[in-house]
């Protein structure tokens, strides 16, 4: 659901060691960070976490233009996740602006595609679906499925270390399937 072209175009330029290099700006930088608190490792990371107190107490933030991006991109249920998570872990507190922002309502895919990558749906399978669900579209979800069902060789053998084989792809989700029934 996110835009990543309108999030790298949200750049400052960074002087360093007499060189000009351009880095999100902070506010794109508190987004960013909350996508890579919440989304990246279960439990999450401690510098992530470190990321999202750090550039929310002491960033240049447009708040106004970081909950706009939150609810455009529906990632109210990811920002409250990565502020609470935060907080909770590092025993920061956080500005208002965010908290508030953090307060509102998120809509259920949003929770749903959050718990995909925060619960045990995450060893299941449950971020490829969540990824299914949020593509528009009955050919873009086609082409993912064949992505996943597909990938290229060299991708593979990337993966694996050389040892990539469809079969050794084919039997994760057929595991995941066979481990884990449905309930009714």
């Amino acid at each position: 659901w996110m835009n990543p072209t309108e999030l790298f175009g949200r750049t400052e330029v960074l002087s360093l060691a007499g060189r000009e290099i351009r880095r999100l700006d902070d506010t794109a930088m508190l987004v960013h960070a909350c996508v890579h608190a919440a989304l990246g490792w279960t439990p999450p990371l401690i510098m992530p976490l470190r990321d999202v107190a750090q550039a929310a107490n002491t960033g240049r933030i447009d708040w106004d233009a970081f909950s706009d991006l939150v609810r455009r991109w529906r990632l109210r249920a990811v920002v409250r996740h990565a502020f609470e998570t935060a907080q909770a872990t590092l025993g920061t507190t956080l500005p208002a602006e965010a908290i508030r922002i953090a307060q509102g309502r998120s809509k259920r895919a949003e929770r749903k595609a959050l718990a995909s990558y925060i619960a045990g749906r995450r060893a299941r399978g449950g971020t490829a679906i969540s990824t299914l669900r949020a593509i528009p579209g009955i050919r873009g979800k086609a082409l993912y499925i064949r992505a996943l069902l597909f990938p290229s060789r060299s991708f593979l053998d990337r993966r694996a270390s050389g040892r990539g084989s469809y079969w050794r792809r084919w039997i994760v989700p057929v595991r995941w399937m066979t481990r884990f029934p449905r309930r009714p």
